[in-house]
């Protein structure tokens, strides 16, 4: 018997002429001035950052928050920076023009890319270049930087991805979805999210939007999946099983790929280089092979190949593995050396040219590490210890 009367969110206009008329009150009760950029501000920000809320409410809870911060340092005029600032205390989103510490970061962030990645300085220099060129406003703000990651497995697609969220957004800030766990339709569902049980892939970009989204193994989601996809590289939001619309568009995403990577590997030993040419013909090798459809691939912002490492590049990476366990050491008080031998050693033996990288780590972990432990536990190796990894005459690993 009710009759539904709805009540609709204003117009933008109604709303900052509600927000001009509230903003005396505010005044009034904190005691400050509000700048007529303040509440521009607050309207144009709460509307977009404050999804969860509807106008005018977010807007005025946003200026009300904002003044009584202000009021509370001891300032007497609120300004678009105070509420530029206080959404990112909000949101953890960084908004508005990068501060001297984020940008100094980004135009040094190449180079920090490349002191974890070996090997890969186009990947390195287009994700760099992506990424600055969003935080000054030259690319879209209305859909996520998206990149594609190609090549063998093992040469550091998935590395990258964690290294950029480790050193941009935070250690474990990255929301990595394994897409091999997506390939039924009833994956579907779980990806979105938004049930009672149910913790989805837009429930943990709704939670942390200005992160980095790995899609790994990309190829093996079902089509289904592939298809929402779309949609988040082209319009930057999905909507969740019960209505509910999350928004991607403060996220960097990154979907690996492991497909043509036989082909990757075959045309870098006839001595095929990796260029513009060389990228175009391997996409068309995933078209024709059925593997991703061409209106997926258009959606991507950059499309990297990551090339197979070759015998320089791995020792460089081992390098950096025995500088981690040196690292790790060091906290206990026990000091480590490593001459070439054991490098050498390390990846003649622990690199596998079909699986990368990867297996070097477990060959660290199963002849040195293992062996430092026990040593250890056995009192054999006690803190303020200098040890020596050598390689004998036998070609084995060697302590001293």
């Amino acid at each position: 018997v009710f009759e539904i009367v709805k009540f609709e969110e204003p117009t933008k206009d109604s709303v900052f002429q509600m927000l001009l008329q509230k903003t005396a009150e505010i005044e009034k009760n904190n005691k400050i001035s509000v700048s007529y950029k303040a509440i521009l501000a607050a309207c144009n920000f709460a509307n977009k950052y404050l999804p969860d809320r509807v106008m005018p409410g977010s807007s005025v809870s946003l200026l009300e928050d904002t003044a009584n911060a202000v009021s509370l340092s001891g300032k007497k005029i609120v300004e678009e920076q105070d509420i530029i600032d206080k959404v990112g205390i909000k949101t953890k989103i960084a908004v508005g023009a990068p501060k001297e510490e984020e940008a100094n970061l980004l135009l040094r962030l190449d180079n920090e890319l490349s002191k974890y990645i070996i090997g890969q300085k186009d990947a390195v220099l287009e994700i760099s270049q992506a990424l600055r060129g969003r935080r000054v406003g030259l690319y879209s703000k209305e859909k996520p930087i998206s990149f594609l990651f190609l090549g063998p497995t093992g040469v550091g697609k998935t590395l990258t991805a964690k290294t950029l969220s480790n050193i941009y957004f935070g250690e474990n800030k990255m929301i990595r979805a394994d897409m091999s766990e997506y390939s039924t339709e009833e994956g579907v569902a779980r990806l979105l999210g938004g049930t009672i049980g149910t913790r989805g892939l837009t429930d943990e970009v709704h939670e942390h939007p200005f992160s980095l989204v790995l899609l790994d193994e990309f190829e093996k989601a079902n089509p289904k999946i592939i298809d929402l996809f779309l949609q988040v590289l082209d319009d930057g939001r999905l909507t969740n099983n019960i209505g509910k619309t999350v928004s991607f568009a403060d996220a960097i995403i990154i979907a690996t790929s492991n497909a043509a990577s036989e082909y990757v590997r075959e045309e870098v030993a006839k001595g095929t280089v990796i260029d513009s040419n060389f990228q175009k013909k391997l996409l068309e090798v995933l078209q024709t092979k059925g593997i991703f459809r061409p209106e997926l691939l258009n959606r991507f912002d950059g499309i990297v190949v990551f090339k197979p490492l070759g015998k320089q590049e791995v020792s460089q990476i081992v390098k950096l593995m025995l500088n981690e366990l040196s690292k790790k050491l060091l906290e206990k008080d026990i000091s480590i050396n490593f001459d070439e031998k054991v490098i050498t050693k390390i990846s003649s033996e622990g690199y596998d040219e079909q699986f990368g990288a990867r297996p070097l780590q477990r060959f660290i972990q199963d002849n040195i590490e293992n062996l430092i432990a026990q040593k250890i536990l056995k009192k054999e190796i006690k803190r303020g210890d200098k040890i020596n990894l050598s390689v004998d005459s036998a070609n084995n690993l060697q302590f001293s």
